[in-house]
């Protein structure tokens, strides 16, 4: 089934650049455009200084302890997708968490990040500031408590499957050029991972626009779960009343896309944080979230 999938979607791409090559390259720049303004400054620095930290010995202190399960829900939601999973998968490297702590953890603090729902969705696209703080509440807030919850509850060693071939944590601080130098090149092999990714979903979400379909809002809905960005700006777009709308665009965001399920399967890539189990908390948080919005919406109308 995977590989059929593969080869449809590769001959879709390829036929789309035969057949509307100038729609296929605007696509494709559209996906940088995306990379470059909106994950690369974000990502790219913390993916450095994460990667430098845990190769130098100074999170030893507190590996396994309530303090860095904090810290990394607090870098997580804060900074938004993908710098949670990222983070999640390399302490999982590292050994700092355990099997069940990361494989519960990466879809709860892995989310689409708070400068993009108040600033791009509620501001610009919605115009519906005044849901700016409810909506953090209803997206942020639950992932946070079930995050702490599960990184304090399995936070001894017993379900511990880490491989044994992974990196073992240094017993003291030592940093060097050396280390500086391999964490910058790391971390850009790993944006640019991510960069593919979001240039190949934007041309699929290009290929549906580009699909004669009478109505324009299923083509909307099927392209935020696929990625989020266009998703939210088509349906904002739509002939449908507001509440329609913010319901529609915070399921967007609670599933994350498609395009963010990809790009978070790459990064757990050499672990064995199970793919699935991702994808179904995602499914059962958008559906919480689309619960939560319409009970916000009704008491506030």
């Amino acid at each position: 089934m995977k590989k059929l999938l593969f080869v449809l979607t590769s001959i879709s791409v390829i036929a789309f650049f035969i057949i509307c090559p100038s729609q296929a390259a605007d696509a494709s720049l559209n996906g940088i455009i995306i990379w470059y303004k909106n994950i690369f400054p974000v990502l790219f620095p913390c993916v450095i200084i994460s990667n430098i930290i845990l190769n130098t010995g100074i999170m030893d202190r507190l590996k396994n302890s309530k303090m860095m399960i904090i810290i990394l829900i607090a870098c997580g939601l804060g900074l938004g997708f993908p710098v949670g999973g990222k983070l999640t998968a390399d302490l999982y490297r590292k050994n700092y968490l355990n099997y069940k702590q990361a494989n519960y953890m990466f879809p709860l603090i892995n989310n689409i990040s708070p400068s993009f729902v108040a600033s791009v969705m509620l501001s610009k696209c919605l115009h519906m500031e005044n849901l700016i703080v409810v909506s953090f509440v209803i997206l942020y807030l639950p992932s946070a408590v079930l995050a702490l919850y599960y990184g304090v509850r399995y936070k001894d060693n017993e379900y511990n499957h880490v491989k044994k071939e992974a990196i073992k944590t240094t017993s003291r601080f030592r940093i060097n050029m050396q280390i500086i130098d391999a964490e910058i090149i790391n971390g850009f092999e790993t944006l640019i991972k991510l960069c593919g990714y979001i240039v190949i979903f934007s041309i699929i979400v290009q290929i549906i626009k580009s699909i004669t379909y009478n109505d324009a809002l299923i083509v909307s809905i099927v392209t935020g779960f696929i990625e989020v960005t266009n998703g939210v700006i088509s349906v904002s777009k739509q002939n449908i009343n507001m509440e329609l709308k913010y319901i529609l665009s915070m399921a967007f965001a609670s599933f994350g896309g498609l395009s963010c399920f990809a790009q978070a399967k790459s990064i757990m890539e050499d672990t064995d944080i199970n793919p699935l189990n991702y994808l179904s908390m995602k499914i059962i948080f958008a559906s919480v979230t689309v619960i939560l919005s319409i009970c916000v919406l009704f008491f506030i109308s």
